[in-house]
């Protein structure tokens, strides 16, 4: 075989298993939900097992496919520091893509510094949601602010 027949055949092979990984999505986002016994009535599958989530088999869907073709997963990347326009994975300094990290606060001594006050003096969280739990004087002075 010529190395230009293996080029053409590797060409082949991931366009099948391109088309199949196609055919699998497709098939994820168009099966109907199976029904199960939950409790005594019909609950769809997709509601009361994890590994039945479309979002669930999309994610495992494209890892599957990067293992196919040789591409390290782009999931659960462990980054080191705080995450902005850069980040640090495994000691490399790369561009991070998805960051929400888009005017650079995050990180910031008087953002942190405002973020400790705030938790010393009201915790780490609200509870349940204003019309639940009520508001705190940040809520107000925020909106204060922000109008």
């Amino acid at each position: 075989m010529t190395k230009a027949d293996r080029s053409i055949a590797a060409q082949f092979k991931e366009k099948l298993i391109q088309k199949g990984l196609e055919q699998r999505l497709q098939k994820i986002q168009t099966a109907p939900a199976s029904g199960a016994q939950v409790g005594g009535s019909d609950i769809p599958e997709a509601f009361t097992r994890f590994d039945r989530q479309p979002g669930y088999q999309q994610v495992h869907l494209m890892q599957e496919g990067a293992e196919r073709f040789g591409v390290k997963s782009p999931f659960f990347h462990v980054h080191q520091g705080t995450a902005g326009a850069h980040s640090a994975i495994d000691g490399q300094r790369v561009i991070n893509f998805g960051s929400y990290n888009y005017l650079g606060l995050s990180g910031h001594p008087a953002v942190n510094a405002a973020a400790q006050d705030a938790i010393a003096q009201y915790g780490s969280s609200v509870s349940a949601s204003r019309i639940v739990a009520g508001e705190r004087p940040l809520h107000r002075q925020l909106e204060k602010a922000l109008a």
